[in-house]
C-alpha cells in the first residue's frame, strides 16, 4: 500500500470513508472533505431521530 493510501486510512475514519472519497473527486480539499462528510452523517442521525 502506498504511503498516500496508509496516511488516508489513518486520517480518514472508517465509516465516513465512501463519502470523503465522493468528495474529493469532485474537488474538495481533504479537511473540507471530512468535515462536510461527518456534519451529513450527523444531520442524518438527527432527522432519523425525530
Amino acid at each position: 500500500m502506498s504511503d498516500a493510501a496508509t496516511m488516508f486510512r489513518s486520517i480518514v475514519p472508517r465509516d465516513i470513508r465512501r463519502k470523503v472519497c465522493q468528495l474529493l473527486r469532485q474537488g474538495w480539499p481533504l479537511i473540507h472533505a471530512i468535515v462536510v462528510a461527518r456534519t451529513w452523517q450527523i444531520a442524518v442521525l438527527m432527522h432519523e431521530r425525530e
